[in-house]
């Protein structure tokens, strides 16, 4: 017959840091009584910090790149009509070729040609262009993935408890 005696249930368990840092605050000692979400460590977090701004910054390059390539694009585009309508008066002054000398013909015909090579060239840079725009936008996406993995880490820089109980041993101290 036991009296005067306390039963525990004893089933520990493991708590790790997601990120490697130092400790910078050790929120409750060995036995303190914790429940579920209390703060248990601090790890310093500027370098986690610093990752996340670089990461941002490289985000606002990347849209940055796009509206650049946007931009381009519609150059692009604007580029491809006029070089349409150059080529459509080209092949306009050659409907009256009965009227012309052989000389004059012949240059019309090379104009032709070339606002033709004209068209190409520009419509190969409006593709260019517009696959500029689909791998600036693939950038975005990635930074943006990248912002949210650093916003991640950062979260992690506080260890909580993930449930209640007691905190039993502990295998860390300040600055390491």
């Amino acid at each position: 017959k036991a009296r005067n005696t306390k039963v525990e249930a004893w089933d520990p368990k493991k708590i790790f840091a997601a990120v490697d840092g130092m400790v910078v605050e050790r929120k409750l000692e060995v036995g303190d009584a914790v429940k579920a979400g209390d703060v248990l460590i601090v790890i310093d977090d500027r370098q986690l910090f610093d990752q996340l701004e670089t990461e941002r910054r490289a985000e606002e390059t990347a849209r940055n790149e796009v509206s650049n390539a946007q931009r381009r694009f519609e150059d692009a585009q604007r580029a491809v009509a006029q070089v349409e309508d150059a080529l459509a008066r080209a092949e306009r002054s050659l409907i009256a070729k009965d009227l012309l000398s052989r000389f004059e013909q012949a240059d019309r015909e090379t104009e032709v040609r070339s606002r033709k090579r004209d068209l190409q060239t520009a419509e190969n840079q409006l593709r260019i262009t517009q696959d500029a725009i689909a791998a600036a936008q693939r950038t975005v996406e990635n930074s943006q993935a990248r912002v949210r993995e650093a916003r991640n880490r950062l979260a992690f820089a506080s260890i909580t408890a993930p449930f209640s109980g007691k905190l039993g041993i502990r295998r860390i101290s300040l600055g390491s």
